[in-house]
């Protein structure tokens, strides 16, 4: 079951079940009422067995680095076959 709760001064975020028993989450609603409303969307699309977790299909960045992370400055190590 769905459930709601607040996530900051102004927002809300919506907590689920995922199918692999773990949470989660969807953030960034401007109401109580908006993050209920989806809440008991999920809900429903769950029990039908439509539910499509927005996180399912997310690849991990090719780099390395999560979105808004900053990459290290320093130079990669060299390459065993031509390091000294």
């Amino acid at each position: 079951m769905a459930f709601v709760e607040k996530s900051g001064n102004n927002t809300w975020r919506v907590r689920y079940w995922k199918a692999d028993g773990t949470h989660g989450s969807i953030s960034g609603f401007p109401s109580k009422k908006a993050a209920q409303a989806k809440a008991e969307e999920i809900d429903t699309d769950q029990r039908r067995g439509t539910f499509l977790d927005p996180t399912a299909g997310k690849l991990p960045s090719p780099t390395g680095h999560s979105p808004g992370s900053t990459p290290s400055t320093s130079p990669p190590p060299p390459h065993p076959s031509t390091a000294a």
